[in-house]
């Protein structure tokens, strides 16, 4: 499961990075499509995020669960500060609405996982009350 989750994590990174330095031309397509793009940020940087917090809890099983919150919180907003200051360099401009729509996509993946962890242990808890009889 391990090599899974970091393939995945891998593999997602590298799609964001790839498509975050490739030449897309942005001024020649319509609106519509660029909007397209924009809200693309959500779902890559949600991903990201969750897979983050999933290695981080596979991998360090000592970690408590909100330092690897933390700790993912603070190393996908690295990753989206970083593509956006070196976005430049490569003929693209930076905005602070990716860096917003990055967090937001993070914080609705956290978020969620949270309410799944909250879930299981309840759970998890009522299945070990005594049974009534």
């Amino acid at each position: 499961m391990r090599t899974v989750i970091a393939v995945a994590w891998a593999g997602v990174l590298a799609a964001i990075l790839i498509l975050s330095f490739a030449q897309i031309p942005s001024e020649r397509l319509p609106e519509s499509v660029r909007w397209g793009f924009g809200l693309g940020h959500v779902p890559a940087y949600g991903v990201l995020a969750a897979l983050t917090l999933r290695l981080l809890m596979l991998f360090r099983r000592s970690m408590r669960y909100r330092s690897a919150v933390l700790a993912t919180v603070v190393a996908t907003m690295a990753v989206g500060g970083l593509v956006e200051l070196l976005q430049p360099a490569v003929g693209r401009t930076s905005d602070w609405a990716d860096i917003a729509m990055n967090a937001f996509g993070m914080t609705v993946a956290l978020v969620c996982m949270a309410v799944v962890r909250g879930r299981r242990a309840m759970r998890r808890s009522v299945s070990q009350l005594p049974a009534s009889e």
